[in-house]
């Protein structure tokens, strides 16, 4: 970012690229990082979509709507999106009490004659582990992860990862894993 004294190497991602077209041919999916929290302190909720190349295998991040949400509200964000993307799958995250919000939330979307393919994953290793990983994937040139411009909340996540933050968890980073 502009003003920031930190080079390319005390960053865990660099090399950010962007894609600025969308195509008719992607296969969309999405991914969820839920939050039963709600004040102040808790971890928000992350939502996010992904438009897959199949001819060049690249994935082009459209989406990500990082807030703190009420289980109700994070229901009604995630069917609206299924709606507008039609995603072949949802990556959900089931740690915790997530299992059965994740078996609600598709009961609720077919009551209202929505397919929501919500498909559970369990984390088995650190928050830290999981977004690390991702990195060859985004910074790599050419990269294999392409970034909406518009999606500042995500970018700025990708920019200070792993600083510790007091006004978020990362928990777009961590959707972005599970999309991938």
């Amino acid at each position: 970012m502009q003003g920031d004294a930190r080079t390319d190497e005390d960053t865990t991602f660099s090399n950010i690229q962007f894609w600025v077209q969308k195509l008719q041919h992607w296969v969309y999916f999405g991914a969820c990082d839920p939050s039963m929290g709600k004040g102040e302190s808790s971890d928000p909720s992350a939502l996010v979509v992904g438009g897959m190349d199949r001819n060049t295998m690249l994935l082009h991040v459209i989406e990500a709507k990082i807030k703190r949400r009420t289980p109700s509200k994070l229901e009604s964000d995630l069917i609206s999106l299924q709606t507008e993307y039609k995603c072949q799958a949802w990556g959900f995250e089931n740690n915790n009490a997530y299992e059965y919000m994740r078996s609600s939330f598709m009961k609720e979307a077919l009551r209202r004659h929505v397919q929501l393919p919500l498909v559970g994953v369990t984390a088995t290793v650190p928050q830290e582990v999981r977004i690390e990983s991702i990195e060859p994937f985004v910074s790599q040139n050419p990269a294999m992860i392409l970034f909406l411009a518009g999606l500042t909340q995500l970018l700025d996540e990708l920019d200070t990862f792993p600083e510790k933050q007091s006004d978020h968890h990362y928990d777009g980073l961590s959707a972005l894993h599970i999309l991938h």
